[in-house]
């Protein structure tokens, strides 16, 4: 019983750690200064403890929620990193949705769904991350929606230098989509399904 009630009290503080992680003045700082992550513990602590909830926090849990702060930085850069060649961004601007698991970890799939149907990103990035991500609504969605000048623009110039099997992902996508299939599985890929895992992206995905 013990542990079940602790880890309540984690995954409340992680709620609080994220809610207060999105405060516009934070992501700011963030974009604006350096990571979180490297931030010294007497500047971090202030800026955080202000923007607490506006509750008798004991000092002991004022301490747990400061210490999530990090960990919660280093999962959003590490996502930036892992979809740089999709994104073509480095900073949180357009500001992206994350979505959190409860034990204080983004949500891939979530977060990927709400890039996808978000208008303040272009299309051809939304539709790069709805191939990746082998999601066939979105992607034919935003086929559909692309003009003729924008499909040719992504078939010219989408290159992925340190993810290859990304390449070749789009390059298929954009073949089954021009072939109006109905069904991406009676669709004959050049390379089995496996090949496509190769890279993080689909895995999180569902292409199985």
């Amino acid at each position: 019983m013990l542990n079940f009630i602790l880890s309540l009290e984690h995954l409340a503080l992680i709620k609080i750690a994220v809610d207060i992680y999105n405060d516009p003045e934070i992501r700011a700082f963030e974009n604006d200064s350096y990571s979180i992550t490297a931030m010294p513990m007497e500047k971090l602590e202030p800026l955080v403890k202000k923007k607490m909830p506006d509750l008798d926090i004991f000092p002991r849990v004022q301490k747990r929620i400061i210490g999530l702060m990090r960990p919660i930085s280093y999962e959003i850069i590490t996502w930036l990193q892992d979809h740089h060649d999709i994104l073509e961004i480095k900073t949180l601007e357009p500001a992206i949705k994350f979505s959190w698991k409860s034990n204080g970890t983004i949500d891939r799939m979530k977060t990927a769904k709400n890039f996808m149907r978000s208008e303040h990103f272009s299309i051809l990035l939304r539709f790069r991350m709805a191939c990746v991500y082998w999601s066939e609504e979105d992607a034919r969605r935003l086929w559909n929606e692309m003009h003729p000048s924008e499909r040719r623009y992504h078939c010219d110039s989408y290159i992925c230098d340190h993810k290859p099997v990304w390449d070749t992902i789009m390059i298929e996508w954009t073949s089954y989509l021009e072939s109006e299939s109905e069904d991406w599985t009676q669709f004959p890929f050049h390379r089995p399904l496996s090949f496509y895992c190769r890279e993080g992206a689909a895995l999180q995905g569902n292409i199985f």
